[in-house]
């Protein structure tokens, strides 16, 4: 598309060295662009709460690709105001440090996008980026302690199904994905 053509201009022209693209398509449109191998990074939606985008990560680890995840704080459950309850499930960590952990252990990922409401946000992120390497057991514990909380609520393997059985944008009828299909062949 138009846009290969002018990322390999600047490359060419030495006026950048990577092209990547930030999304909030489906799973489907995202890994559409991975197999293209048009692009060296991108940036998308990932977190513990939803973690649909997980097999577009590991198709952009396959291809070599840089992965960023977009504003884990507040679309990851909105971490800065946490309820009690998930502060409680995530203890001794604060959310936001349980889920920073929970994305960087991962070796697909390569970057966050943070926003932080307060500057001492900033000082737990960088605290746990710090000690990252001790912290895998203890966000497997808290992982399984949120999986468990969640089932006892909403029943054994509710958790991950949450798309199950919900159409992706391009496919809802009123020809949405009729439109974009479209859009995206020009």
């Amino acid at each position: 598309g138009r846009g290969k053509v002018a990322g390999s201009y600047r490359m060419d022209q030495g006026l950048c060295h990577h092209i990547g693209f930030s999304s909030h398509a489906s799973t489907n449109w995202i890994r559409r662009l991975i197999d293209s191998d048009r692009f060296d990074f991108m940036c998308v939606h990932y977190y513990f709460t939803d973690q649909s985008n997980k097999i577009a990560i590991q198709d952009a680890q396959s291809h070599d690709m840089g992965v960023s995840v977009i504003s884990p704080n507040k679309m990851g459950g909105n971490l800065f105001d946490p309820s009690d309850k998930l502060t409680e499930l995530c203890n001794p960590l604060h959310p936001m440090e349980f889920n920073t952990a929970f994305l960087l252990l991962n070796p697909a990922i390569h970057n966050l996008s943070l926003g932080v409401k307060h500057p001492g946000e900033l000082e737990m992120h960088k605290n746990i980026v710090e000690t990252l390497s001790d912290q895998s057991d203890l966000v497997y514990l808290i992982s399984q302690r949120l999986i468990n909380h969640i089932e006892d609520i909403m029943g054994k393997g509710w958790f991950g199904q949450l798309h199950n059985g919900i159409p992706a944008w391009e496919d809802v009828p009123g020809g949405i994905g009729d439109y974009f299909n479209q859009v995206s062949e020009r």
